[in-house]
């Protein structure tokens, strides 16, 4: 199943934009697939359920902490750290670098309900509660977890203007000097292996890797794996259901729509769009 584009698309497509977006599914098949057609595609009459067509269907269960989003990444990095294991490095010369996209610092102190969340925001929160579902993970499986850290990538805009830290290629370079002798790349921030984490993590860190004399790993993403791909019908069937939010983490479940003053924007007083305060946007009436 593809993306429509052009005329073709249709206005009960929008649901479907919404859920598969950027999912090559045409590398799964099975109960996924037909799942994610059912949902993706709502069916409309008399014979529809009580949702908005119109409407793209919003989760309420946080999908970061869902497992079949960490589940993947969980079993890229046992593998890692096993294939590591078996070239004779120790577990305390190995470091799991959990790779997201920077942002302003600004918007990260924003992000989040406002009071719930320190000064870095749910940006950073959310990131470091899945890192630490990943590392659970691995010391289910029966491994020792190495030391690990949230680092960031694609720093971009103006230089004085300050974004998340550190940058995966100076903790590369930080650790190294410490007697670091291998890493494992997990980028948790992205859900499949598009051009920014091929550049940014399979070039330029594998570069300075190399440079280094450490031995790296990267994990995929969770990408077109049946877990995640079950994973986004799950959240979809959620969110239609009502039922109550689950979560993995202390975090909570994730509320449905932005709060009023969620993700505050510094340059303006604007409400929230998809937020309770929302005079425009999906939830504008």
């Amino acid at each position: 199943m593809r993306q429509r584009s052009g005329p073709a698309a249709r206005a009960d497509d929008a649901p479907a934009r919404a859920v598969v977006h950027d999912l090559q599914l045409d590398a799964v098949d099975g109960p996924q697939i037909d799942r994610v057609e059912h949902l993706a595609r709502p069916p409309v009459g008399d014979d529809a359920p009580c949702v908005d067509h119109d409407q793209p269907v919003r989760v309420r269960r946080s999908e970061v902490e869902h497992p079949g989003f960490v589940g993947p990444l969980v079993e890229g990095t046992t593998e890692a750290l096993r294939e590591i294991a078996a070239e004779g490095i120790p577990t305390e010369d190995v470091r799991i670098l959990f790779v997201t996209h920077s942002i302003p610092t600004a918007m990260a102190a924003a992000s989040g309900p406002p009071g719930r969340f320190d000064e870095n925001g749910a940006y950073v929160a959310q990131h470091l509660a899945t890192a630490q579902l990943v590392v659970d993970g691995v010391v289910a499986e029966g491994l020792t977890a190495p030391e690990w850290s949230l680092v960031y990538q694609s720093r971009s805009g103006a230089p004085h203007i300050p974004w998340l830290e550190p940058d995966i290629n100076d903790a590369l370079r930080d650790l190294a000097a410490d007697g670091m002798k291998a890493a494992v790349v997990v980028p948790i921030g992205f859900v499949s292996d598009h051009v920014e984490v091929i550049w940014d993590l399979d070039n330029e860190a594998k570069e300075t890797c190399d440079e280094l004399g450490v031995r790296m790993a990267r994990v995929a993403t969770p990408g077109t794996h049946a877990s995640f791909v079950s994973a986004i019908a799950d959240l979809v069937e959620a969110r239609i259901a009502g039922g109550p939010g689950e979560a993995l983490s202390e975090l909570g479940p994730w509320s449905a729509v932005c709060a009023v003053n969620c993700c505050a924007n510094a340059r303006a007083d604007l409400p929230t769009v998809c937020g309770e305060d929302s005079t425009h946007g999906v939830l504008a009436s």
